[in-house]
């Protein structure tokens, strides 16, 4: 597989963790009351929201892309299984929207709105555990493809001709950062958003790529690109 598919199926896996983790968040709202361990602010819930909606539009724009690129679990077609974990995040996603209006006093002394609301925990419970698994199974295979390959993928020139940077194995970080890089130029600003960083975290990444020649930064095109696949402003 291609440095650029693999790095795509990647950022595809990651965004799913990322929906996950938001997922929690979200949960721990419906579960707890306000004192408790283990509360979610109100604050923290409409950050959840947002991380969680990113994602998974996220995913959903990146299905058609990688449909075809991963190996789905033995016996299920590559269709039926990308096709089940969009299903599972829209499914998990709903109940997300309303459900915690079911937090409020009134609800809470309603047993029927009580009754769904567990129902929907139950439900989401399911879908997340799924969801996990079908992670797993594409880290599998990332994992798998990368050990297939002689060394870390040389996406540029610079890198490839560069005999004193020897190739290192690239984190999820960098691999992101060069997907979002594909064909455009990012400031780091930009970058840490695009890919939901800290600026600080993303700064160290970036430092890494561009000791090895995997990006550059011009000013002038828009900030960090990539050699290997230019912005269209590139003189």
């Amino acid at each position: 597989m291609h440095f650029v598919q693999l790095a795509r199926v990647a950022v595809f896996n990651e965004q799913i963790r990322i929906f996950l983790k938001a997922l929690d968040g979200i949960t721990e709202f419906w579960v707890y009351q306000k004192g408790e361990e283990g509360y979610v602010s109100s604050e923290e819930l409409c950050e959840y929201y947002r991380v969680a909606f990113n994602a998974k539009d996220r995913v959903n724009e990146l299905s058609s892309s990688v449909v075809t690129l991963i190996t789905p679990p033995a016996g299920l077609p590559g269709t039926q299984f990308l096709t089940q974990i969009l299903d599972d995040i829209e499914n998990a996603w709903h109940p997300c929207r309303f459900l915690h209006v079911m937090k409020s006093d009134v609800a809470s002394r309603d047993p029927d709105l009580e009754l769904v609301r567990v129902n929907m925990l139950t439900r989401t419970h399911i879908l997340r555990n799924n969801l996990w698994e079908a992670w797993r199974h594409i880290s599998h295979f990332i994992e798998l493809e990368q050990a297939a390959k002689k060394g870390p993928p040389k996406v540029s020139k610079a890198a490839q001709t560069d005999a004193s940077s020897p190739g290192m194995p690239l984190s999820k970080i960098q691999i992101e950062i060069l997907e979002s890089l594909d064909k455009r130029a990012l400031t780091r600003n930009q970058l840490a958003l695009e890919i939901d960083r800290a600026e600080s975290a993303t700064s160290d990444h970036l430092r890494g790529l561009m000791e090895t020649g995997l990006i550059k930064n011009n000013r002038k095109v828009g900030g960090y690109y990539r050699p290997d696949s230019p912005p269209i402003n590139l003189d």
